[in-house]
C-alpha cells in the first residue's frame, strides 16, 4: 500500500529541521502518541554534520488493532523507527515491527511554502500476510498518519517556545 502524508509547520525548513533533530521534541511527540517507552537517540552525520541518523525504539499499546489481527500481536508491539536525513531537505525513513511482517519504506522531504514549512511522506507500507495483508497494510498507513498529526500538533507549540 502506499502512503503520501503530508503536514505543515508555520516555521522554516531550518526550524523544523531542527526541532527534528532534537531528542527531547522525539520523546515528547512519542509521549503524545501514547507510546508506553521511546528509546530516542539522533546522531550528526554527512559533511559538516548536516544530515542526521535518527532511531527510536520504542513499545507501544495494540489498541484499535483490527480483529483480524489480534493473532498476531500481544497487548503491546515493538516498533523501531529509523531516519537517515542527509540534510535539512529530507531522507529515508524505515519503520519495523520486530518479529512481525510489517515493514514501512520511504522518503521524508521538507519543503518551504512561503511560511510554512510542508514535511511530506511517501512510503510503502508492506504487510506479508496473505489474504489479509492489504487490510492491515491500510490500518498501518492510517496509524503512521495519525502519528504524524500528532507530532505537528507537538510540534507547533514546540516552535512556540511551550517546552515545558
Amino acid at each position: 500500500m502506499q502512503l503520501r502524508h503530508e503536514i505543515t509547520y508555520r516555521a522554516s525548513p531550518d526550524e523544523v529541521f531542527a526541532m527534528l533533530a532534537d531528542e527531547d521534541f522525539r520523546r515528547r511527540s512519542a509521549v503524545a502518541q501514547g507510546v508506553l517507552t521511546a528509546d530516542v537517540s539522533i546522531v550528526r552525520n554527512g559533511p559538516d554534520e548536516q544530515g542526521i541518523s535518527v532511531r527510536i525504539d520504542q513499545l507501544q499499546p495494540t489498541r484499535g488493532v483490527p480483529e483480524v489481527a489480534r493473532r498476531f500481536v500481544s497487548e503491546t508491539v515493538r516498533l523501531v523507527q529509523l531516519e537517515e536525513w542527509s540534510d535539512a531537505r529530507g531522507g529515508t525513513v524505515v519503520v519495523e515491527l520486530p518479529g512481525l511482517p510489517v515493514t514501512v519504506t520511504g522518503r521524508v522531504v521538507l519543503s518551504a511554502d512561503g511560511d510554512l514549512t510542508r514535511q511530506r511522506v511517501e512510503a510503502d507500507v508492506e504487510v506479508r500476510v496473505p489474504l489479509l495483508g492489504g487490510r492491515l497494510a491500510g490500518f498501518i498507513g492510517g496509524l503512521v498518519a495519525a502519528g504524524m498529526d500528532t507530532e505537528q500538533q507537538v510540534g507547533e507549540a514546540w516552535l512556540r517556545g511551550e517546552r515545558g
